[in-house]
Order: C-alpha cells, then structure tokens, then sequence
C-alpha cells in the first residue's frame, strides 16, 4: 500500500525534521565556553541528565540498571538498556560530549523510524497520498490549542471546573506530555519515539489481510516487534494490548449485530473470512509474544523492595479531562465524522484518490469493516486508560493523537467533497502545528542565554570531572539536590538525591541534606548521616550554601581534596 516513492518522501521529511530539530542543540553548544557548560538539553533537563548518567552507567561496564541518585542497594533491572548499551561505544577523554553526540543519533534514527512508521499505520485507511502526508507531519509536530496560552488564555488551564488549583498540570498537554503528542519525542525522547514506532508497526500488521504462503515470521512480527517494544518502553506493550481488546470488542459487537439482524430478517449469512476469529487469534499471539518483558518488568517491581518504593513515589497522573479536550480540540469535530463512517463501512469517494492533494492515484485500499474499527476503538477506551487507577495513567493513552488524526482524515477523505473539507485541512495546517513552532522558538531563544539548568557552571562541571578522575566508580557524593542531579552525568557516583522517583525516601533526604550544611544542625545528626550510608565524598558549592552556612572544614571527619573558585570536595576520613 505504500511505494517507494512515498516512503522516499517519509524518509527525506524525517531527516529534515531531525536536521531542523538539532539546531537548538547545536546553538547551546556554541553558547558554552570559559564560564559555561551545556548539559545537551533543552526541555526536562533532569531527566536528560538522568539519561547521560545512564548512558555512562553503561560506559562503566553495566548491564543491568542501578540508578545512581539513591544510596540504598540495588540489585539492579532491566531498564532502559538502549542508553546503557550506547554509554558501552564511548570512552575517555570527552566522554560527556561523546555521549550527547550519541544521544542526537539516536534522536535522529528514532524520528525516521517514527516518521515511517506513522505513514504506514495511515496508509492502511487513507489512501489520498497528500492526506497520509500531512497526517505524519501532524502526528511528529502538530498539537492542540495550546498556543491559547500564549495569547493570555493560560487560565484555561490553570484550575478544574471544580476550583482547586493544580500544581504541576497549568501548562497545556502539547508542553509537558510525550504521550498526548509526538512532537516532545522528536524534539528529545528518542526511546519513547522508537517505542511509539514499534507499536504503530505491530497494530498495522494486526490488521493487513492474510497472506497465502505467507511464513511464520510474517505471522509472527508484530508480536517480535512489540517484544523488542517492551525493552524501549515496557508499558507501551500494555497500552497496545489495551487497542487490541477494545478492537475485538467492537468487532464481536459489530458480529453480533449482523448476525442479529440476519436472523430477525431471515436472510443467509455470507460465507468468507471469520475476522473476530481472525483478529482474536493474532491477539493472542502478539499478546504471548510481547509479553516476557512486561512480566518480567512487573515481577521485579513487586518483588524488589527498591523497586517498590520507586515504584510508589512515581506519580504521572491524568489532567482534568477539559485539559484533554483543549489539546485535541483542533481534531475532535472531525474525529467524530470519521467514526461514523469507519461504523457504517463507508469506502473512500473516487474524489479522494488524490488529486486535489497533488498525489497520484493509488489502488483502492482493501481494509474490511472490522479492521476500521481500530482507530474508532482506540478512541473509546481513552478515558478508560486516561483515568485507571494507576499510579502512571497518563502514560497509558500512548499514541492516541495518531488514532484521532486518522478518524479526522477518514472524515475529510470520504466527506462530501464541499468548501468544508478545503476549510478543514486550512484549519489543521493553520492551527495544527502553531503550539509546536511556539514550543520550538522558546528553546532556542532559551538556549541562547546560559543559565541553569541548560547550562553548568563550567567550575562545577571541573570539579565532577576531578571526582570522575579520583574516585572509585559507584562511590557515593553527599550534595544539594541541585548539585547532585548533574553530577552522575559526568561522574559515575552515585548521590543521596537527585531525580524524583528515582530517589528513594526523596523528603525525608533533602530535609536531612539541607540539616547537614545548616549551623544549627547538631554534630551527631551529620555524622548519622555519613554513617547510615557510607558517603565518601562531601561536595560543597553555591547550592550548598544556600542551605546553610556550615563549613565542612571544621569538621574533623572530612579532608579537603580540592578546592578551586566557589567549590570544594571534601573525602570522608
């Protein structure tokens, strides 16, 4: 269903898409220089240092993950094993730099594959060729209404219908969340774009036709496809598990309708394809498939009391459902139409074919009725996803944007061929990508300008380069919350605190922390402190300062091993 020629167009916009993409990233390090250093970010910028740190965790000679900013022990999971085999092709001197080039390859193969990827889910309902083209590029950059924000509407945004504020959740969808959209994946999540990739490819092979002679591979790739998914982003697999039972329950209820309504009018059932048995059997298997990792993934955070608590303090929970429907408010009244026709089995007009879109004709597309539903199921079980009970549902919903993309194509392409479907396609050109372009500006002006947390002073990037030197790898660093979430990105050590969920018993540290380099604290509380567990190194900065001013020379316990500008490291006795 889709030619070389097209997917020569996919690849060329993929490419241009992570060429465009990279220019921030290249101005931050023009920007560095004596004063600064970039830390290879532009968005989330704990969270990328926290994928440098795992990439060096790699470099290090690990294969399972530890995350560095907790002391507790570990025994250690298999996560987020992409980055830990990248940090394996890296080495000193100017690893840090060697490690960030890697991540911007990774991003730009991740953008191609998800690029390819959409394309092929969309061609397997649209067959107008300018259609499939836009809906990839909406799907990698477009977004909601977001840009409202922008213009002074922000209050839309920053409470319920009920009044009460909430925190963390004032900013639209488009800014924050990878999963409502695509374009924060291209822009700087590469294993969430591939993961995204892998689950468009696996639903796409549920639904082609069978194959005479077709082998067990081809049978079996979807579900090897969202195996390999599993080792990217292990809940995605659930998320498409989730697809895969909302499309068989539409498609035994649409069974159950047609076989009612033979019998109530007596006519004899046409003999062909069982398609529930069909899409129930390649379920099962793709379920049985992709499944080791989940298991696996499930098993080690039931049984593994670090994992437990990490687990627990990891809270991405839904906003208000008004902030849902500002983010897909471009997309919904389309979306609607496009359901309605994927219900009745409505076929593409001759008119669609493509050329009012500038595109050659294509063959027509041979989908049954049945493999129309996905997208119409996808939809409907999005509030279920949206707000299960779980600690992660926002996470759940993944790739949603894509399946309401294709019912509003599905709609403009089989609609009456009026001046509505022209102003349609006006407004998502016009409106669809205006969040991404805003979001886009605000980087790079962003980036222009040194400062935390884009940028690190160039004498505290030294000093973690003096411990990366001088310490032995795993050793553990006491410093401020700010400090320490750099840090593991140049050194492999480890740290009391530093990224959320990731650091156990996170209050309770950071009170401790802010005691330890505070006057008033009490002598016992500190030497409790380095005691419990086993800190080798006290690092002392202007963030430490901040939270008190104890000088750690004064104590006996602690030798002064460096000391250059605003910084010093001192080695516990």
């Amino acid at each position: 269903m889709v030619t070389r020629a097209e997917r020569r167009w996919v690849l060329r916009f993929g490419l241009i898409v992570a060429v465009m993409t990279a220019v921030p990233y290249v101005l931050g390090y023009a920007q560095q220089g004596s004063a600064w250093r970039y830390t290879g970010y532009l968005f989330g910028v704990e969270d990328g240092n926290s994928y440098t740190a795992k990439m060096l965790l790699g470099a290090a000679g690990h294969w399972l993950f530890r995350t560095p900013y907790t002391p507790y022990p570990q025994t250690g999971v298999l996560a987020f094993l992409p980055y830990l085999l990248l940090g394996k092709l890296s080495a000193p001197p100017g690893q840090h730099e060697q490690l960030i080039a890697m991540f911007q390859l990774f991003r730009v193969l991740a953008t191609v594959l998800f690029g390819l990827a959409t394309y092929d889910f969309l061609a397997v309902f649209i067959r107008t060729i300018g259609l499939r083209r836009l809906g990839t590029a909406l799907a990698m950059l477009g977004g909601g209404l977001g840009w409202l924000a922008v213009l002074g509407l922000g209050g839309l945004w920053h409470s319920s219908p009920l009044g009460q504020v909430l925190p963390g959740m004032d900013l639209p969808l488009e800014f924050y969340s990878p999963e409502t959209f695509g374009f924060l994946m291209v822009f700087g999540l590469p294993h969430l774009a591939v993961a995204r990739a892998l689950l468009l490819w696996g639903l796409r092979d549920y639904l082609l036709p069978p194959q005479a002679g077709a082998g067990w591979l081809r049978a079996a790739r979807p579900g090897l496809l969202w195996l390999v998914m599993g080792l990217f982003q292990p809940l995605t697999v659930v998320s498409g598990w989730a697809v895969l039972a909302g499309h068989l329950a539409l498609t035994g209820l649409l069974r159950w309708r047609q076989g009612r309504r033979a019998a109530q009018t007596e006519e004899q059932a046409t003999p062909g394809v069982d398609s529930f048995r069909l899409y129930f059997w390649r379920a099962v298997r793709i379920g049985l498939l992709s499944a080791p990792v989940v298991a696996y993934t499930l098993l080690a955070f039931r049984l593994d009391p670090f994992l437990r608590g990490w687990e627990q303090q990891n809270r991405i929970v839904s906003p208000p459902v008004h902030h849902y429907l500002l983010a897909f408010g471009l997309v919904l009244p389309l979306a609607a139409w496009g359901v309605k026709s994927l219900w009745k089995g409505q076929t593409a007009t001759a008119a669609g074919q493509g050329s009012e879109a500038g595109s050659v004709p294509l063959e027509p597309i041979n989908l049954s009725r049945e493999a129309g539903l996905l997208p119409l199921a996808w939809a409907a079980i999005f509030p279920l996803l949206a707000y299960a009970p779980y600690n992660l549902q926002r996470r759940l919903p993944d790739g949603i944007w894509v399946a309401l993309l294709t019912l509003a194509l599905v709609a403009i392409e089989r609609g009456p061929k009026t001046s509505w479907q022209r102003w349609a396609l006006r407004g998502l050109v016009g409106l669809g990508f205006l969040s991404t372009l805003l979001f886009s500006l605000a980087a790079t002006f962003g980036v222009l300008q040194p400062a935390p947390p884009l940028y690190r002073p160039a004498g505290e990037v030294r000093g973690f380069e003096f411990l990366a030197a001088q310490a032995d790898p795993d050793a553990l660093v006491l410093a401020a919350y700010d400090t320490s979430n750099p840090l593991p990105a140049w050194a492999p050590l480890r740290t009391l605190v530093g990224l959320g969920p990731e650091s156990l018993n996170l209050e309770e540290l950071n009170r401790r922390i802010t005691c330890f380099y505070s006057e008033a604290c009490p002598p016992g509380e500190r030497l409790a402190l380095l005691d419990e567990f086993g800190v080798n190194y006290v690092w002392l900065g202007p963030a430490e300062r901040a939270l008190g001013d104890w000088n750690p020379g004064r104590m006996a316990e602690l030798e002064q091993i460096y000391h250059e500008g605003a910084y010093q490291i001192f080695r516990v006795r």
